[in-house]
């Protein structure tokens, strides 16, 4: 009778779709991963807020696709973009970032030309995400998302941004 009073426990569960482990790390005990996905588009000229918030040294990882052209004529970069010393066809990212008759400056000069970038909070440091990122967060705060560029109104597309926190 016990067994039989499982076994129909079990099967009203399976029927009524309640699950009976949601992941591996609620069945140790543990919470499980969040996920988020946010689309970061590439005329944008501000970062994009992804509505996660990190503490000191929580690990998060950042894993991003799409493609996005910085002028109406340009190749598309994903969201490595290009390296500083890197022709796109005609120009280094380095000239691009660096000529003298430019006013506007890139989100963040240095790092790849036409990239993914994030920082932590409103005004914290700039850092490289590219395709994919895994690391401890240095402070507290919300996670921002941006396309590296210096003119925004001639770009198209977008990067799919997947932020993954233990």
């Amino acid at each position: 009778m016990l067994k039989r009073g499982w076994w129909y426990l079990i099967a009203g569960l399976a029927i009524t779709g309640v699950p009976v482990v949601t992941s591996v790390a609620e069945a140790a005990g543990g919470a499980a991963a969040a996920t988020t996905t946010v689309t970061i588009n590439a005329n944008n000229p501000s970062f994009t807020d992804t509505g996660v918030d990190l503490t000191l040294n929580e690990s998060f990882s950042i894993t991003a696709t799409g493609k996005a052209k910085w002028t109406h004529t340009s190749p598309s970069t994903g969201p490595n973009g290009y390296r500083f010393s890197q022709s796109n066809g005609t120009r280094t990212c380095g000239y691009d970032q660096y000529h003298p008759f430019e006013v506007p400056s890139f989100l963040a000069p240095g790092l790849n030309c036409w990239s993914l970038v994030g920082r932590i909070g409103t005004t914290g440091v700039i850092f490289s995400v590219g395709a994919s990122l895994t690391m401890p967060a240095p402070y507290s705060g919300e996670l921002y998302l941006a396309f590296n560029d210096d003119y925004y109104p001639n770009n198209s597309g977008d990067f799919v941004a997947m932020i993954t926190v233990p």
